[in-house]
């Protein structure tokens, strides 16, 4: 089981700047509350399911232009299948896709859809052969560097049933 100070250093890892909201206010809670709110769940109580929710609620509370929209799911990935939610996990991963894609990151989403879909496999939750063939074919574009392009291609071949 891993401790709250390895998730802790892995959200550092991730290049994770938490502002604290400035005073309080009667609207929705902002996007960097809600990542200070996560971090203190996996700090205080090893909490990663609710800290895996709290991360989703930011990224959706972000901008579909806002990269660190993407970072928040795939924290939420990473904390959902630390909780054993592999059917969450796949989905946060697929959402982490769907918003590089918006943005325009064909390797980033490449390689978010073949992460999506190496979980999906193992939750079996029938997006598996669509995710992977996204993933290949965004792969493949001219953009995507030979780096992120192999990556895929690795995560791909760990997958049973991957086109």
């Amino acid at each position: 089981m891993r401790s709250a100070a390895r998730w802790a250093g892995l959200i550092a890892g991730f290049g994770m700047v938490v502002v604290s909201a400035g005073g309080a206010q009667a609207q929705a809670p902002r996007p960097e509350a809600l990542e200070s709110r996560a971090v203190a769940l996996i700090a205080n109580r090893p909490d990663y399911a609710g800290a895996a929710k709290t991360f989703h609620r930011a990224a959706v509370l972000r901008s579909s232009e806002d990269a660190q929209a993407i970072a928040d799911l795939r924290l939420a990935d990473l904390l959902y299948a630390n909780a054993g939610n592999l059917h969450a996990a796949a989905a946060a991963m697929e959402g982490a896709g769907d918003k590089a894609l918006t943005q325009g990151d064909f390797g980033a989403a490449a390689e978010a859809y073949a992460n999506a879909a190496l979980i999906g496999a193992r939750a079996d939750n029938g997006r598996t052969k669509l995710l992977a063939h996204r993933a290949r074919w965004l792969a493949d574009q001219p953009t995507v560097s030979d780096a992120a392009r192999t990556l895929v291609q690795q995560r791909l071949r760990a997958v049973p049933t991957a086109p």
